[in-house]
């Protein structure tokens, strides 16, 4: 069974902080609210959505900068 560490849960706290006010201040809070996305399961989809793809950015840019060397 998948175990998170204390770090997973902590970047997902401050990733989740961050996701928050960059929809409040680009306006996608509102947004979502009138297209009615604005229950927790929409979020919390969004949230894993964007949390893979920043982890699979960063592997890939790993290994780019690996290959530049």
């Amino acid at each position: 069974m998948f175990k998170q560490t204390k770090n997973q849960l902590r970047f997902q706290e401050k990733f989740s902080e961050y996701l928050n006010e960059f929809n409040k201040q680009t306006g996608f809070d509102e947004l979502n609210q009138r297209l009615g996305l604005n229950d927790p399961e929409y979020q919390e989809f969004v949230a894993k959505f964007l949390e893979k793809c920043f982890k699979e950015f960063f592997v890939e840019a790993k290994k780019f900068k690996s290959r530049q060397k």
